[in-house]
């Protein structure tokens, strides 16, 4: 089977992934990836002070088994948010009569379109996840303690309305297209590169879910600087916000380059098994 015909195979089965799998998949690779996921915040989010990976797992290991799942709910609600805004968009789009006529109207545009509109509709509940699981590793007095949701989320609203509320939604609309955009592209040149390393012939699943798992790396060491700055924005106090410039600033200068991939093994770590559980689900669900 040549690369092209694996390929178009490989996007066929990913087409056919309706809304209830695709929400089961999304929620169970945050259930999966949600302890390093809460390490790379607190430790991007602390990015503008002195705290250190031992810090954070002391922080973690104090609260106890629950520790690891430490704003959870938050993280959970922001998913099953932005994967139905994307769902919902993306079925609107690809029934488009318009759309349908385009050749790729299924491929780059139209996925970042959709992760992008949702990635705006969730900002709320992502500042959210954010802000609740950045209180681990704050000291009692500065804690939020949002711990339900839309009470939290009045709370926020209150004190700087709806401008508040959505500060960020750029950075993070922006980050969550990016990612959807790029995906298809880095996967085609990692698959072709993988299939010159080693032979996969009659080895279909082992070389998806290594090219998801290669493809998922590179996107979060790519976009640790952008996650940074969508971490930073949505954690922010600030009223009006923060602007990037500023921020990108203060990083430099504290940090040097370095700021800029603070948490980039963790977020590698996250992406790499949330790649590989997707697409183990796939091949389990699609595959004869």
């Amino acid at each position: 089977m040549s690369s092209q015909d694996s390929e178009r195979q490989w996007k066929k089965k990913y087409r056919q992934i309706n809304f209830f799998e695709g929400f089961i998949m999304n929620f169970a690779a945050t259930l999966l990836t949600h302890p390093l996921e809460l390490i790379r915040i607190n430790m991007q989010a602390a990015t503008l002070r002195n705290v250190k990976l031992p810090e954070v797992l002391t922080y973690i290991v104090k609260s106890g088994p629950a520790g690891f799942y430490f704003g959870f709910h938050s993280a959970a609600v922001r998913c099953g948010v932005q994967t139905i805004a994307t769902y919902v968009v993306y079925h609107r789009l690809t029934h488009n009569h318009y759309v349908i006529r385009l050749r790729n109207y299924d491929t780059i545009p139209v996925h970042g379109v959709c992760n992008f509109v949702g990635g705006l509709m969730a900002t709320p509940f992502a500042k959210l996840a954010v802000m609740r699981q950045t209180d681990l590793s704050r000291i009692p007095y500065y804690k939020r303690n949002y711990s339900r949701t839309w009470r939290s989320l009045r709370c926020i609203y209150l004190k700087g309305g709806f401008a508040y509320l959505f500060y960020g939604w750029q950075i993070y609309s922006i980050c969550n297209a990016t990612r959807a955009m790029l995906w298809f592209p880095i996967n085609k040149m990692v698959m072709t590169g993988l299939e010159i390393i080693h032979d996969y012939q009659g080895k279909r699943f082992l070389h998806e879910i290594s090219a998801m798992s290669v493809t998922g790396s590179i996107l979060a060491l790519l976009l640790t600087p952008v996650d940074i700055l969508v971490t930073l924005s949505l954690n922010s106090n600030a009223y009006n916000g923060i602007p990037l410039w500023s921020i990108c600033r203060t990083i430099f200068h504290r940090r040097g380059f370095k700021g800029f991939f603070l948490g980039a093994k963790f977020s590698m770590l996250t992406l790499m098994m949330h790649s590989m559980l997707v697409s183990t689900l796939v091949h389990v669900i699609h595959d004869p």
